[in-house]
């Protein structure tokens, strides 16, 4: 009777294992990222266009990562006095190219990945290429919950880091 016991629970393990390391999740994070203060400035007064893009493959939730980028960049630049206006000639294109947390080995590992370019206009003549690629691993101690926490962390890590890097270029 224990070995027919220990052989199920072997069995289930088993069972979750090989489920969980086909498990992905890209759910947006729920609130805003908790990034520094950058300076950036050479923007300060500056009327900006902030244009968001989605270009990750397995874009399902599309709207709510473009509303989130938005958000999260419009606060860290309107704290520094760049106006956010559509029709701005300088233009700060944001891509959004991963976010996303897989099952792997007993853990959650989320990863981001996000790319900028601010046009030639406020960089002086030539334009800012800067990117970021994060990822975070916890083990899965609440299931789902872990792999919002995951991905909410690489998405910030990379969102400060990205910033840090434009706001080192433009100095």
């Amino acid at each position: 009777m224990n070995r027919l016991v220990r052989s199920q629970t072997q069995l289930a393990v088993l069972v979750i294992s090989v489920l969980g390391c086909a498990s992905s999740q890209t759910a947006t994070p729920d609130r805003a990222a908790n990034l520094p203060r950058y300076d950036f400035a050479k923007l300060t007064g500056t009327d900006l266009a902030l244009k968001i893009l989605d270009h990750r493959a397995e874009a399902t939730d599309s709207a709510e990562w473009v509303a989130r980028l938005t958000a999260d960049f419009s606060a860290v630049l309107s704290r520094v006095g760049v106006h956010i206006v559509p029709s701005a000639t300088t233009v700060l294109e944001v891509r959004l190219l991963q976010a996303r947390s897989d099952f792997e080995s007993q853990q959650w590992k989320g990863c981001s990945k996000v790319a900028a370019e601010l046009s030639p206009v406020a960089a002086g003549g030539h334009p800012i290429s800067v990117s970021s690629d994060r990822c975070v691993t916890k083990s899965n101690l609440w299931g789902n919950a872990t792999a919002s926490r995951v991905l909410a962390q690489a998405y910030q890590d990379s969102l400060a880091e990205l910033l840090s890097d434009l706001d080192r270029e433009l100095r």
